[in-house]
């Protein structure tokens, strides 16, 4: 019997996005002095492909080696 995921994937994207938009936000107000020019979506969209290429690194020297040859 396989355990069930504690959420599907729209759930969990929308948990990661969610996240990304905390981050993002918090980002701009604590460095709006320093970069004022920098907004929301700007630094979202930042977080997001951080986030992404943080994500695929990991699981490609970590995760991945752990299935299979290297």
């Amino acid at each position: 019997m396989s355990k069930s995921l504690p959420m599907d994937q729209e759930k969990l994207e929308n948990f990661i996005f969610h996240h990304i938009h905390a981050w993002a936000s918090e980002y701009v107000e604590q460095n709006k002095a320093d970069y004022p020019d920098t907004t929301l979506y700007d630094s979202m969209d930042n977080e997001f492909r951080t986030f992404m290429q943080d994500l695929e690194d990991r699981f490609i020297d970590e995760i991945k080696p752990r299935f299979g040859d290297v």
